[in-house]
């Protein structure tokens, strides 16, 4: 009997080989970035500046060599936005004096931070308030050639202001608002101004109405700007959005904006990126050329001049399986040999009388050239996607591609089921026991390959066991859930925290003290004590020694190093090995580093770690039974008394 659940499917990098040179992928630290800004500090250095996923916290992130390697992700701000707010604006600028400049804006606020040292720290400089006006967005900076700076933006019901700064960027004069003749109101939005090299101004705003579209053209003196001469440029019915505008350093005037297009595939609309250019300062145009192709979205950009051609960064699919900011020079690349796009991939059944899984995708392509392979994490290759109606796909070439696969045994797991004879003890990476609804993370890739040309793509499966949670003897419920509290003085304060899940007591969560609890070491080890000697189990054993797990040192040399030493095939007492205290043993460490605001009860971590080892025998005497060692190690420079577990 076939069981179909729901699949959780955690999403991580792609990497190509080789990779496109001309469209740089800006490695964030977080899954769906959807909007950065690029600054040029000189010909080959770049910052890229990006809100993370929640829109209330700015990072950054360097290059030297124009986006082909990156530094570190850098932690700049984060703003003071509640549950309802976001960061709805957000620009950088690098002034005539070399200083960085960042604005971003929250309601009716925008914020500017600044650097003097290209980048290596970040101060809040002011605070520019509105008291009249509600989301500020679209906001844009600009230099002047007096060293003023341009800040436009625009607000609620279709109005759109400007301020400027006379001291790089310290002080701002109040939002001024500018006259724009309308038809309509809530009708204008996305200002952008530059300075021609005659000195006089020169910005772009788009008209939105019922059936159309239209950017116009502004013109004024750098002295006021609060009536500037209108222009039509380019009119459309199509939905045209975001608008930018810049000038490369050769006078040229660029606008750059996305369109939601209708695609060839059913249901599917995206987002592509066009761009007009001006060589007579915006008095003529030329035809809107679309620059990205790829079938997917390529949206929410921002500009900054450059020699020749505008530097943009905006958000793709097109490197991984989420949102990721890319980095390119419009006009000066070609949108060639881009991947096709992968919409969804999912676990869509499970056989557990065959052990089988069936593993789809949907993926969307300009031409059928390629071929898909899912590699499992030994990288032993399971075999390929197909389209075809004859391999549990579903229609043929309805764009869903899909396979049945054998489930591997993975040794990599968040979660676990204990089967000791009539026991079966659910458990998880945290200390929870029973109350766990066990899945099994598969790790896997899609490989998809046109020519000698392959894209990388890295899921992880999560895969129902079988067993609901509860520890169950004999097909009978005994335990709902199981854990601990551990309390003590600390000085004379009284302390307490535990895992209790049944209580809604969480306090503890994987890996050692003061590591990252989503790193891929912190896991439940498991070793049985028939697992091949020096075979995946034991090698894998490294992994967990090096978070203080206890191994066997056959050649007392103090290192877990499991090789056949004797090359005989077999273990002998010289050689090291795992923990193996049973038939079955599972290992792994935990620390209380859950903070106290997300804890039920306001209590500080302790940095207080432990060690959990269960294991169990089917020898006579023993068979029912499964044993629970805890090793507690304060790894704090306090020391805790009249401590009880």
């Amino acid at each position: 009997m076939k069981n179909y659940l729901l699949l959780l499917i955690i999403f991580s990098f792609l990497y190509a080989y080789p990779q496109n040179q001309k469209f740089q992928h800006v490695p964030a630290i977080y899954e769906n970035v959807t909007e950065a800004v690029p600054i040029v500090l000189n010909d080959n250095s770049i910052i890229a500046v990006y809100l993370n996923p929640a829109t209330d916290s700015l990072y950054s992130i360097k290059t030297t060599d124009k986006g082909s390697t990156w530094g570190e992700n850098l932690f700049l701000y984060k703003a003071d936005v509640t549950t309802l707010q976001k960061v709805s604006g957000l620009m950088g600028l690098k002034t005539n004096s070399g200083r960085l400049i960042i604005a971003l804006s929250v309601l009716k606020t925008i914020t500017f931070l600044s650097s003097d040292d290209n980048g290596a720290s970040w101060t809040k400089l002011s605070t520019l308030i509105s008291t009249d006006l509600y989301n500020i967005q679209n906001i844009n900076l600009s230099s002047l050639s007096d060293n003023r700076i341009l800040l436009t933006a625009n607000a609620s019901y279709g109005r759109i202001y400007y301020s400027l700064s006379s001291d790089n960027g310290n002080n701002w004069e109040p939002l001024v608002r500018i006259e724009i003749p309308s038809s309509l109101p809530f009708s204008s939005s996305d200002l952008n101004y530059v300075q021609l090299n005659s000195g006089n101004i020169f910005g772009i705003y788009l008209k939105t109405l019922s059936f159309s579209r239209t950017i116009y053209g502004l013109s004024a003196p750098p002295d006021d700007l609060r009536t500037p001469d209108t222009t039509t440029i380019f009119s459309s019915a199509e939905a045209i959005e975001r608008p930018r505008l810049t000038k490369t350093s050769d006078g040229v005037l660029w606008i750059i904006y996305q369109l939601n297009e209708t695609t060839q595939f059913p249901f599917y609309k995206q987002y592509d990126l066009y761009y007009m250019k001006s060589t007579d300062n915006g008095v003529s145009w030329s035809e809107p050329v679309k620059y990205t192709k790829y079938t997917g979205d390529d949206y929410n950009h921002n500009l900054y001049p450059s020699d020749s051609y505008p530097l943009i960064t905006f958000s793709t699919k097109r490197f991984t399986n989420n949102y990721q900011p890319a980095l390119a020079e419009v006009g000066n690349t070609t949108d060639e040999n881009y991947p096709p796009f992968i919409k969804r991939t999912w676990h869509h059944e499970t056989d557990y009388e065959n052990q089988t899984i069936n593993i789809r995708s949907e993926i969307f392509y300009d031409e059928p050239v390629y071929t898909y392979t899912l590699v499992f994490f030994d990288s032993m290759v399971a075999g390929e996607l197909y389209d075809d109606g004859l391999h549990n796909d579903g229609e043929a070439n309805d764009y869903t591609f899909g396979n049945d696969f054998n489930i591997p045994d993975v040794p990599v797991s968040d979660q676990y089921v204990m089967e000791v004879n009539k026991i079966i003890l659910p458990l998880n990476k945290n200390g929870v026991l029973a109350d766990v609804n066990s899945s099994v993370r598969i790790p896997a890739e899609l490989n998809i390959k046109r020519e000698e040309v392959v894209y990388k793509y890295k899921y992880n499966f999560n895969v129902w066991s079988g067993h609901f949670s509860g520890g169950r003897f004999d097909e009978k419920g005994f335990l709902f859930s199981s854990g601990f509290f551990l309390g003590g003085l600390d000085n004379s304060s009284l302390w307490a925290n535990g895992v209790a899940s049944a209580s809604l007591v969480n306090d503890y969560q994987p890996g050692i003290v003061n590591s990252d609890a989503d790193d891929p070491l912190n896991s439940l080890y498991i070793i049985r004590a028939n697992d091949p000697p020096f075979g995946m189990s034991w090698q894998r054993w490294r992994d967990a020694v090096k978070l203080g797990a206890d191994f066997y040192d056959g050649n007392s040399d103090g290192i877990y190093n499991p090789v056949d030493l004797n090359y005989n095939g077999t273990w002998d007492p010289g050689d090291d090995m795992p923990l193996i205290l049973g038939d079955e043993t599972i290992w792994c460490v935990y620390n209380d580093a859950v903070l106290a605001d997300l804890r039920r009860w306001d209590v500080d971590p302790k940095q207080i770690q432990i060690s959990q080892t269960l294991f169990a025998s089917d020898k006579q005497g023993f068979e029912n039974i499964i044993f629970i060692r805890y090793k507690i190690e304060n790894k704090s420079l306090v020391d805790y008394d009249s401590v009880y577990f």
